[in-house]
């Protein structure tokens, strides 16, 4: 039997001075240039001994100074269709893990940083009763911050710099204005995300480890990026229903792909395929100070697992919300 002892969390202390000076210009091509400068402070100490240890005391610092431009152009082709392309660059600013296993340990970790290019389309239809949108998307992402769980652990995390990563996609949305009561609409996105290179994650399935027994998670796909998900919804709604009172009605389907919920890809953490039904209604008084509302969620009860953390041979697992009813009933004076 093997026990492995942690002192409790370091308390630790940081701040940000952010400098963001920003440049804006449009006429028919919208051109945007940011300079952003960060500069982080971080003070880590332990005040805690624990199994005889000696505290751990470190005190970083980090700067960055990042130029993150945005440009789009915008064409109007006609009264009912505009199309657009953007370039960007973005960035997250990297910090300090306060995880200290090692008091000469690295616990920096970098900013990270994306370029991406969106093309896209925003139309109109009959009459302006349908409107149907469509966009691609590309992100390169360098140095994918990632929070990792300790090899042979169940609580102690750390936060990295992964790796490279390629996302990719399509979405589409659609709203019809059927008729003066009824609105119909949905939305469809494809996402193709995955890691370019990734050796030496923490811990991982089995079947992923190379022959030297090291994590090799390159070509995986990202945690939480189902390659499909679409929803549809029907609305109705009817002014002076019930005498003097409106009425409103919705339903919902949406559908989300299989997808793992941990960086690990154990198949415990792996979320199946599902979907959900919701469904509202809802009226209002003549004034508008009296709401009824009766919303169901999930109703079918899917078992929808939020996030899976290993713990030996099991998972621990925080599921999304069950079914819900509620009746809510609101009064403005």
């Amino acid at each position: 039997m093997c026990y492995r002892w942690y002192s409790p969390r370091p308390k630790y202390r940081q701040a940000d001075i952010t400098q963001l000076p920003r440049v804006a210009s449009s006429y028919h091509q919208v051109e945007q240039a940011r300079l952003p400068r960060y500069r982080r402070y971080l003070k880590v100490y332990q005040t805690q001994n624990v199994l005889g240890e000696d505290e751990v005391n470190r005190e970083e610092s980090r700067s960055e100074s990042k130029f993150t431009p945005s440009f789009t152009v915008q064409w109007q082709a006609s009264d009912d269709m505009n199309l657009f392309a953007t370039y960007a660059k973005g960035h997250k600013t990297g910090g300090f893990s306060d995880r200290i296993e090692d008091p000469e340990g690295d616990i920096e970790f970098d900013a990270e940083e994306v370029s991406s290019i969106e093309l896209g389309a925003k139309t109109t239809w009959l009459d302006g009763a349908l409107s149907l949108n469509a966009n691609y998307f590309s992100m390169d992402i360098e140095g994918l911050q990632l929070s990792t769980q300790l090899e042979g652990t169940v609580a102690a995390f750390t936060v990295d710099n992964a790796a490279d990563s390629t996302s990719e996609g399509i979405e589409i949305e659609m709203k019809f204005y059927a008729h003066e009561n009824w609105n119909l609409g949905g939305n469809y996105s494809y996402t193709d995300a995955s890691y370019d290179e990734f050796i030496g994650g923490a811990d991982c399935a089995e079947r992923l480890r190379n022959s030297d027994g090291v994590c090799d998670l390159s070509g995986e796909p990202l945690i939480f990026a189902p390659k499909n998900k679409w929803s549809l919804f029907a609305e109705y709604y009817h002014d002076d229903l019930f005498g003097d009172w409106d009425f409103n009605a919705r339903t919902d389907i949406a559908f989300t792909d299989e997808h793992y919920t941990d960086i690990s890809y154990f198949d415990g953490a792996k979320q199946g395929d599902y979907t959900t039904y919701n469904a509202s209604m809802r009226v209002v008084s003549p004034n508008e100070d009296i709401t009824i509302s009766l919303i169901g969620k999930n109703l079918t009860d899917e078992k929808i697992m939020a996030w899976g953390l290993p713990s030996g041979p099991n998972i621990l697992a925080a599921m999304a919300p069950p079914r819900e009813l509620t009746l809510k009933v609101s009064y403005r004076y």
